[in-house]
């Protein structure tokens, strides 16, 4: 089940337009788990679990310990990050690097 914040383009193929550059780490869906952890599926296709309990929970992420507010995690319609309702946001390329090292494909990002 994938979670987002506003509409998405109409047409899957405005991703790639010049209004919607494609970049790899351009988060498309998300599903919250357990323990502060994300599933992920980003614009190239690549899928996996991300887990952000490393994060302090202090400052902007000090909500992070209220019940249930983790799960409101959502995507930014306009820049395709995942974020939660007070504006805290993770960087989607260091998702992204996570995820394809726990998958084995190196960390850098295709240039």
């Amino acid at each position: 089940m994938a979670i987002a914040r506003g509409e998405m383009p109409q047409d899957a193929n405005a991703l790639g337009s010049d209004a919607y550059p494609t970049v790899p780490w351009m988060v498309e869906a998300i599903k919250p788990l357990p323990d502060y952890r994300l599933e992920v599926t980003f614009a190239d296709g690549l899928h996996g679990v991300v887990d952000l309990s490393h994060i302090p929970h202090t400052g902007v992420f000090a909500v992070w310990d209220e019940p249930g507010y983790f799960e409101k995690a959502t995507i930014d319609p306009e820049t395709w990050t995942v974020c939660w309702p007070n504006g805290e946001d993770v960087a989607p390329d260091a998702m992204y690097e996570e995820v394809k090292k726990q998958q084995g494909e190196g960390g850098s990002l295709p240039r």
